[in-house]
């Protein structure tokens, strides 16, 4: 191949680059790490594929995950072969799936001109399947079960392939599944996850069908492999199985999507998977410098789990990674845009900083500080006041300041759903304009008016009783109590729980990081004021804007310059990842790690709290075992503060962290209930919490309130307790909040 030396393209590659660009023939796996030009590699091998003549662009297959990709890919290997990439059969997994199915639609039963249907229009179908067995959405929402079939799907599974192992027999999931499948093919309609798994089942099932696009196909080339689930993996293996001329790029050290179905197992299965198949290691970074480097080989060196890398470059840039300790979240905020306000007087664009947070909850503080300051910024994704179930929230809380908030009051009647539906809430809107009063009154009135039926009237009448209810303990109750209890008895929390995925875990936590916010004031009244003036944000012509995400989503991306904050033990690694997936959760939880500091080209500037807020009480936080697993002695600065609780020479026991004489009571209930479903760090799960708890708190006893001091329980019920304290004399306050003395 030393003729091929010669085309202009394969200059600007390294050796490896150049190794990875010729090996033309059988399966190779390109290990490309963090920075070192994949995307580079597999547009030029898909040029020389037919630079060479090795093949012709209608016989090659060539695999991302984004459109956005794909067209990238395309442009780049336009610019070396020119109008021929247009003929590469080039795009998403779900693309080319959608364009085999429509190919052979009759064959699954289809017509070609099949329907995609929404993430809506599948929890329609879902839920009048549903209605259909008398199943209570309440207690079982369609999202629970959407959530289950796209997983079933995610593994290759159809129905007749999904075991009782897979199942909850009192749900009636792989029936509801069935009728789910039944119902779509009716409709002449498929959803997302049947782009793979049906296309696949043609290939299983149809020797013709895998015959003739086995044929058609020469060569498969499938970028970010690691990300890759168990459906892709077996329609990759199909397709392949001819020629096994597949070239795969990706790496192990970056998969970090295992929540969402990716299995890590097959880009470690690689050279198993396929005989005699090659690796080729990129190991040189062209984005970060030597330190930065060497932090991340010496935490991903800690996972067992990988097929092994050591990334070098020539940057010598010798700035150290900054570790940092802070007192409390607040503390954190502002160092963070203190720093940043250090690089604006040295001219620096903002749009080269960017802050990564383990959980979207994180951000509010941060944000808050941000506006406070006149820092612009934007939030990759929605920023955290313009969440839905931040807005939900709020609408309660305008609705307890201000009973005439129209759209306030819309918002929640019906939220979450208590048999109010959208022809009862237009004949209340029409009522209202032709009496000319708020919607509220119109319900305190709900009982005087004939066009609404006596069931409804009876709801509707019990929500202003409630709302009546809430707003009569405002003077009494702290104003983070009195909304925790009101998302409480609504029963909005249990509604997120039932649905029981990671997001809406998420937005669990970002209610009681809402509660945080709000326990910041004296009245629900100063609260909305602060939330209204935050949209007030002067930037004063600063160049840039910070960049705002998850180390999720930061995947791909890189900056000057990183800000890591929250490296603390459950929350970063997540205690959720832990106890749900062992030792396979931690790997994947420093894979994010690593991640997140390869993002950086200069600078790294990582931090953890001495204490947080965890469901109203204060906690010691415990460090980071990541944090002891950089090399502090050559690549890491750490500053020391007045709360630092850092200490590299002490053996930190992160296996029993409850041991630690810091932590307070809500860490010995989680360590004393690990076995239990409904975790502790599952937010929102304050009745589960008080269930466990209830037993702590009897009359007389004396207890502990962050804000209100000591006080004495004077009458209990349920999970709320009468107190009276010592300075702020009686208040009602539910158990969750208050430590036992």
């Amino acid at each position: 191949m030393n003729q091929l030396t010669d085309f202009e393209y394969l200059n600007n590659l390294n050796e490896e680059q150049k190794v990875a660009v010729k090996t033309l023939y059988g399966p190779v796996l390109v290990l490309s790490g963090a920075g070192t030009g994949k995307t580079r590699v597999l547009t030029t091998r898909i040029a020389h594929l037919l630079m060479t003549q090795t093949t012709k662009p209608w016989n090659i297959i060539a695999v991302t995950f984004t459109n956005k990709a794909a067209r990238e890919m395309k442009e780049r290997v336009s610019t070396i072969i020119g109008s021929a990439a247009e003929q590469i059969l080039m795009g998403t997994f779900h693309s080319l799936g959608a364009k085999m199915l429509r190919q052979h639609a009759e064959l699954v039963g289809l017509k070609k001109n099949f329907t995609i249907i929404d993430v809506d229009d599948q929890l329609k179908l879902i839920k009048q399947i549903l209605s259909n067995h008398n199943i209570d959405e309440k207690r079982s929402p369609a999202k629970l079960f959407l959530n289950i079939i796209n997983s079933w799907k995610d593994k290759g599974l159809t129905p007749n392939k999904v075991s009782d192992n897979f199942t909850n027999s009192t749900n009636n999931e792989k029936q509801i599944y069935q009728e789910y499948q039944i119902k779509l093919l009716q409709s002449n309609c498929v959803d997302f996850g049947d782009l793979l798994i049906q296309p696949l089942e043609l290939l299983r099932t149809n020797n013709d069908v895998l015959n003739q696009w086995q044929s058609k196909i020469s060569h498969i080339l499938i970028d970010e492999y690691q990300d890759t689930n168990t459906a892709q993996y077996l329609w990759i293996r199909l397709l392949c199985s001819k020629t096994n001329n597949i070239c795969c790029v990706g790496d192990d050290d970056q998969s970090i999507y295992g929540w969402r179905g990716a299995e890590v197992k097959n880009i470690l299965g690689f050279s198993k998977d396929f005989e005699n198949a090659k690796t080729i290691r990129l190991e040189q970074n062209y984005r970060s410098t030597k330190k930065i480097l060497e932090a991340a080989n010496c935490l991903i060196n800690n996972n067992n789990a990988r097929l092994g890398k050591n990334l070098w470059t020539q940057n010598d840039a010798d700035e150290n990674i900054e570790i940092s300790s802070v007192y409390d979240s607040s503390e954190e905020a502002i160092n963070i845009g203190e720093k940043i306000e250090e690089k604006i007087r040295d001219n620096k664009n903002l749009s080269e900083i960017a802050v990564l947070v383990r959980t979207i909850s994180q951000m509010r503080e941060i944000e808050e500080r941000f506006i406070s300051i006149g820092l612009p910024y934007r939030v990759v994704g929605t920023k955290f006041f313009d969440r839905l179930e931040i807005k939900d929230a709020i609408a309660y809380v305008r609705i307890l300041c201000n009973s005439s908030d129209n759209l306030a009051f819309e918002r929640v009647i019906n939220t979450p759903r208590r048999g109010i539906g959208s022809t009862t809430i237009k004949k209340l809107l029409d009522i209202s304009r032709l009496e000319d009063i708020q919607l509220f009154h119109v319900g305190e009135n709900i009982l005087t008016y004939e066009n609404i039926n006596l069931p409804t009237k009876d709801k509707i009448n019990k929500f202003i009783n409630q709302i009546n209810e809430w707003k009569a303990l405002k003077t009494s109750q702290e104003p983070s109590e009195l909304i925790d209890m009101v998302l409480e008895e609504t029963g909005y929390y249990e509604m997120w729980r039932n649905e029981n995925s990671e997001e809406a875990n998420t937005r669990l936590e970002n209610l009681k990081e809402l509660l945080i916010s709000i326990s910041k004031f004296d009245t629900l009244e100063g609260f909305l004021q602060h939330v209204s003036l935050m949209t007030d944000n002067e930037t004063n012509n600063i160049t840039g804007e910070v960049t705002l995400m998850t180390l999720h989503a930061s995947k791909g991306l890189e900056f000057e310059t990183i800000f890591l904050p929250g490296w603390e033990e459950g929350l970063f690694p997540s205690s959720r990842s832990l106890e749900d997936n062992g030792d396979e959760g931690l790997e994947e939880e420093r894979r994010l790690a690593y991640v997140g500091i390869t993002r950086a080209k200069n600078e790294v500037f990582i931090s953890y709290a001495s204490s947080r807020r965890i469901h109203g009480l204060w906690m010691s936080s415990f460090p980071s075992r990541f944090l002891k697993e950089l090399p502090k002695e050559l690549s890491c600065k750490v500053v020391t503060s007045d709360y630092n609780i850092y200490d590299e020479n002490i053996d930190y026991d992160y296996e029993n962290q409850t041991n630690n004489p810091g932590y307070g009571p809500a860490w010995k209930r989680f360590s004393n209930n690990k076995n239990d479903k409904q975790k502790l760090f599952i937010p929102g799960n304050s009745s589960k919490i008080n269930e466990i708890s209830n037993d702590e708190f009897k009359k007389g006893d004396r207890v502990f309130h962050i804000k209100f001091g000591m006080g004495r329980v004077a009458n209990t019920n349920g999970d709320k307790l009468e107190i009276n304290f010592d300075k702020a004399g009686n208040k009602k306050i539910k158990s969750n909040f208050v430590e036992k003395k």
